[in-house]
């Protein structure tokens, strides 16, 4: 409970030839008591631990106007002293009384050590004939040398710091760093500040910043010149953990958001230090809206990021949309993905896509590859795909079409000891019944063969095959054979081949 002891104002001004000004100020000592957790204590509660202590809050105020320019300025400190405060003595007729003491007697009764809380804070607010206005809250808590800061009151104004001066009435010194000794004494455990400026035309901006030893540091900046606003904000926690965030708009619909974060030992090779971003934008332009951003990441010797895109139609009957994302893992391994698609709405009011591609790259340690795939609205389908391992490499691509035809591809190479072993075969097939099918094979830069097939629709068969083998030692031959058949079964044919 709250009991007041004694309030005292006083306030004074002056009148100028251009202008006039003036200045307040109150004195408040209250005492702070618990008679029912005493009378617990007594019983051996541990609520009785609770012993009397003294409030005191004095609050300050300055202002002035010149015609031209006016601000006030209000400030106050509040004071928790431990024990009850002590009598004094007032004179009056034939003797004295015993009153509540005024906060500069108090002082003089109760050492420093005594103060278990102080807390300043205060308000500015000013403008111009220009219609130029401006405005400021600020806080500054010091709390016990040691231990935790005391619990805060949900209806203080937020907390701060500000000028310095050091009276107990004073705004306290805004260098002083958090966790050291402020004006009283006592450990600095809080501070806030909120500035705001407002000019004629709208145009509008401020800054923030709150330091606690709990809860780390906060400081944001923000503009509104009534087209565009932004706010930009950073946090730093007291374990030395990280992050930002970065948003605003225009009045054409455009936005943007950018997101960041640093986990605590971020930098130092270590397994557990974590980086990351992520950006995006959205704008509309003729009828349709654009967005896309990028985002990363950093996890010990681990990487990653992707980058995105998407285009809508207004109304959202069409559009499309893309991503690429690459990773890099601690061992230096590398991965890339690149896919999108894009849709429209159906008669039944769902998206379906119509056209998409995927392409994925990797290298792992020796072994690199390469993998596309895709379709289109046409009926359009294709496959690709890369491999080199070591000595060894191949090759795959296939597609087909909407009118029937079909393809493939496939290719393959082996560096041995008898030197470079190579195959490739090709094959595909038309809408007509046509089907053909094509074999090479160098087994070494002097043996050599290869081998053709085709048939149609009507039953007709033909196939080629030629070979040669240089050998080492001069010797050596070459040959090819041809022959085909028709729907009656006739087969007709040659074959030619030289040796020495």
């Amino acid at each position: 409970t709250r009991d007041t002891i004694r309030s005292h104002w006083t306030s004074g001004g002056d009148t100028r030839t251009r202008g006039s000004g003036g200045k307040k100020s109150r004195d408040l000592v209250a005492l702070v008591d618990d008679s029912a957790a005493a009378e617990e204590g007594a019983n051996g509660s541990a609520a009785g631990q609770r012993l009397p202590q003294t409030f005191v809050e004095e609050v300050k105020e300055k202002w002035y106007d010149n015609g031209r320019e006016r601000e006030v300025d209000k400030w106050a400190t509040e004071t928790t002293w431990d024990g009850a405060p002590p009598a004094v003595s007032a004179p009056v007729e034939n003797g004295s009384v015993s009153v509540p003491p005024l906060p500069a007697q108090l002082r003089e009764h109760k050492p420093d050590e005594m103060r278990l809380f102080v807390r300043r804070r205060g308000e500015k607010r000013g403008n111009r004939t220009d219609g130029t206005e401006w405005g400021e809250r600020w806080q500054f808590d010091e709390g016990p040398r040691d231990g935790p800061l005391p619990p805060s009151d949900e209806t203080s104004p937020p907390p701060s710091s500000s000028a310095a001066a050091s009276t107990e009435a004073s705004r306290g010194d805004p260098n002083t760093p958090l966790g050291s000794a402020g004006p009283s004494g006592l450990r600095v455990t809080l501070r806030f500040s909120d500035k705001w400026w407002k000019e004629r035309t709208g145009n509008r901006w401020g800054e923030k910043s709150r330091e606690s030893d709990v809860d780390g540091t906060v400081t944001e900046k923000w503009y509104d010149n009534g087209w565009e606003k932004q706010v930009d904000r950073w946090r730093r926690g007291p374990d030395g953990e990280s992050s930002g965030e970065k948003f605003g708009d225009k009045i054409d619909g455009t936005t943007w958001h950018e997101r960041w974060g640093k986990k605590a030992g971020a930098g130092d090779g270590s397994e557990t230090a974590t980086e990351w971003i992520d950006k995006s934008w959205c704008k509309h332009e003729e009828g349709r809206q654009f967005k896309w951003g990028e985002k990363s990441r950093k996890e010990g010797g681990r990487l990653w990021s992707e980058k995105w895109s998407k285009r809508e139609e207004t109304g959202g009957a069409e559009g499309d949309e893309w991503c690429e994302i690459w990773g890099k893992d601690a061992e230096g391994n590398t991965q890339t993905e690149r896919r999108g698609n894009q849709w429209r709405v159906g008669l039944d009011g769902q998206r379906e896509v119509v056209d998409w591609f995927q392409d994925k790259f990797g290298e792992h340690g020796k072994e690199k590859w390469a993998f596309k795939q895709g379709a289109n609205s046409e009926g359009d389908e294709w496959m690709e795909k890369w491999n080199e391992r070591g000595m060894e490499k191949s090759a795959e691509k296939r597609g087909k079409n909407a009118r029937g035809d079909e393809w493939r591809e496939q290719w393959k190479e082996n560096l041995t000891q008898r030197g470079k072993f190579t195959w490739a075969e090709k094959e595909g097939k038309n809408a007509q019944g046509e089907q053909w099918l094509e074999t090479w094979v160098e087994e070494s830069e002097n043996k050599k063969k290869a081998k053709k097939t085709a048939s149609n629709a009507q039953g007709e068969h033909w196939e080629e095959e030629w070979g040669e083998d240089l050998r080492y030692d001069g010797s050596g031959e070459k040959w090819t054979s041809k022959w085909a058949s028709d729907s009656q079964g006739r087969k007709w044919g040659n074959n030619w081949g030289d040796k020495w």
